[in-house]
This record gives C-alpha cells, structure tokens and sequence, in this order.
C-alpha cells in the first residue's frame, strides 16, 4: 500500500515538467542539456542547453579557429549552423555582428560579420590584423555566436573557446 502511494505521488510530477503553464507533457523531464520547446508535446529537443521558445532560431554547432597563410598572415575562421522554427530559410543571409568577440576579461574588443546560406550554415573570416587578435593564443579568446531571422528574432547567444585551426576550413 505505501510503495502504491510513493507511486501515485510521482506520477503527477513526471507529468508536470516544463515551462510554465505547459502540463500536457508526460515523458521523461529533459537532462541536463536539452529543454522542453512551447509547442512540441513530443518530447524535449536538445538544444545544447539552450531555451527555444518556439519562434526563434537556434544555433546548433559554432566554431572559432585562427590559422596561419605563408601570403596574408595570420586570418581566423567562423562557422555556425543554426535552425529557425520556420524553416532554415527564414535566417537573415547577412549577420553584421554575427559574432561578437570576448578577451579574456569579458570586454569585447571585435565583432565580426557572419553571411548564411538557406540550409542554416553561417560562415565568417577576419583578418587577425584588422582585429587586433593574432594566432598566439586563441583559446584566451571567447567567441558568442548569435543569429536573427526574418521576423527579427534573434536565437540566444552560443560561446564556444578560440582554437588553432589548419586552414580556412577549420
């Protein structure tokens, strides 16, 4: 009898899980890294710790590398891959601060231009020089990633670390 009551008592958290107001669910509540998204009674996406609110984008994989050309010095290298709830299409082709770049005291000392196609993937390069931020150390350097669609939504910010890099691929 006691083990049927701890049960019936578990039984309505479970089911009460995620963003306020939204009870309807009844699957496992999300890990540490995914979060229920407003409308998808399907279950948790994972969004690498990120909040969907169902309309804007989100960014799925970032990535900052700094490498060395024997002809232009030393360059760094951006890439993004993100996703709108309306379709991959709807994020802006041209980001002016898609990439906003952090020293290691938190200041921003650069920002960086980011283009996307229509499937979602989001490239972008400078010129150390222009920057100021050379090859020596680029793990000191944090980069934040942000994407905006169409309708103006812009996705919560991605920091991913600087990295040596072998080229302008990554």
């Amino acid at each position: 009898m006691r083990s049927l009551l701890v049960a019936a008592l578990a039984l309505p958290l479970a089911a009460c899980w995620g963003a306020p107001g939204h009870l309807s669910f009844t699957g496992e509540p999300p890990g540490d890294n995914e979060t229920w998204i407003s409308g998808n009674d399907t279950g948790p996406e994972d969004t690498d710790g990120t909040y969907n609110d169902g309309v804007s984008p989100v960014i799925r994989e970032a990535d900052a590398w700094c490498y060395v050309t024997d002809d232009a010095g030393d360059w760094w290298g951006f890439e993004a891959n993100g996703d709108d709830p309306q379709g991959s299409d709807t994020i802006k082709s041209y980001l002016d601060s898609g990439v906003t770049v952090l020293d290691s005291a938190g200041t921003t000392v650069a920002n960086i231009a980011l283009v996307c196609e229509a499937n979602g993937q989001c490239w972008g390069s400078a010129q150390a020089e222009h920057i100021d931020i050379y090859c020596d150390n680029p793990q000191s350097y944090d980069f934040v990633f942000v994407i905006e669609d169409e309708q103006g939504h812009g996705s919560s910010g991605t920091t991913v670390p600087g990295r040596y890099g072998t080229g302008p691929t990554g």
